[in-house]
């Protein structure tokens, strides 16, 4: 598994379906990672005045690192990093074999080499991705696994892009959307497993794409990304239920996907304005 070397206390380590992300948060410190048949990129979302990093027993360089700093450790590298402050970062891991076949699937190229950047190097891209990613990993609700497998899906693939073997890997290669059939049997996956959790991979396998083709076609067809469609899908069942049951909110909350009955009450406050108790007394009225 992707990230087992992480010291408990540095954070949570949420599994997904290409490796693993962690968002790591630590005193001043250093650490040691062995050569694994893994890839494993960082991205630093606080700043590093004197950052220390090597890669392979290669020299030591020191460098200021400001947020938004990206590192790419490669499969069978050793690699050291010390800081002298408290830090904030993310770390993604995933096997060798899961970014070859992922170049397969999205620029039928494999196989394929990640390149270590200039120690410093800051990449904007990525740092957005991490600012999208950190409030999601430090949500009290769980984890949105369809979120999470997304902009992980992204971030491989944005460094598949930029720091890879892969020549001038085309950035507006055009999608179509989904075929009426397909979109139709997505569609009622998605509806009949709202109490379950959806995968990005299992939405891609009921289309026969890769999970970035499969992100881009449902966008282009529908209007949204499929986490945000999956979350209308239960705020509207969860509705539903309201107005047409005497379930408990509890209840509804888990039916419809939702981690708790806090967490329905806070989707619904940010989505609809409202209150699931609001929406209930004026069905009584």
């Amino acid at each position: 598994m992707p990230l087992r070397f992480l010291p408990e206390s540095w954070g949570r380590v949420f599994n997904l379906n290409l490796g693993a992300v962690s968002l790591t948060q630590t005193d001043a410190g250093a650490i040691n990672i062995a050569a694994t048949n893994s890839y494993y990129g960082l991205i630093l979302l606080t700043p590093q005045p004197h950052r220390i990093t090597a890669l392979s027993g290669n020299r030591r360089f020191e460098f200021s690192a400001p947020p938004g700093t990206l590192e790419i450790i490669p499969p069978n590298s050793d690699f050291f990093a010390q800081w002298n402050v408290t830090q904030t970062s993310l770390i993604f891991g995933a096997p060798r074999k899961s970014i070859q076949d992922l170049a397969e699937a999205d620029f039928d190229r494999s196989p394929t080499e990640l390149y270590p950047p200039t120690p410093g190097t800051r990449d904007e891209v990525a740092h957005r991705i991490g600012k999208l990613l950190q409030p999601a990993l430090l949500s009290p609700d769980g984890m949105n696994e369809l979120y999470l497998d997304s902009l992980a899906n992204i971030y491989w693939i944005h460094l598949l892009r930029n720091y890879s073997s892969i020549p001038e890997a085309p950035e507006d290669r055009r999608y179509s959307g989904l075929s009426p059939h397909v979109w139709s049997r997505v569609d009622e996956y998605m509806r009949a497993n709202l109490a379950n959790r959806i995968t990005l991979q299992e939405l891609a396998g009921l289309c026969n794409l890769s999970q970035s083709h499969f992100r881009r076609a449902f966008q282009k067809t529908v209007g949204m990304p499929p986490h945000q469609y999956l979350l209308k899908l239960r705020i509207e069942a969860a509705e539903r239920l309201l107005v047409e049951t005497n379930f408990s909110l509890s209840l509804i909350a888990q039916s419809c996907g939702f981690a708790s009955q806090s967490h329905i009450t806070r989707v619904m406050k940010q989505w609809r304005g409202t209150t699931p108790g609001h929406i209930r007394k004026l069905q009584l009225k």
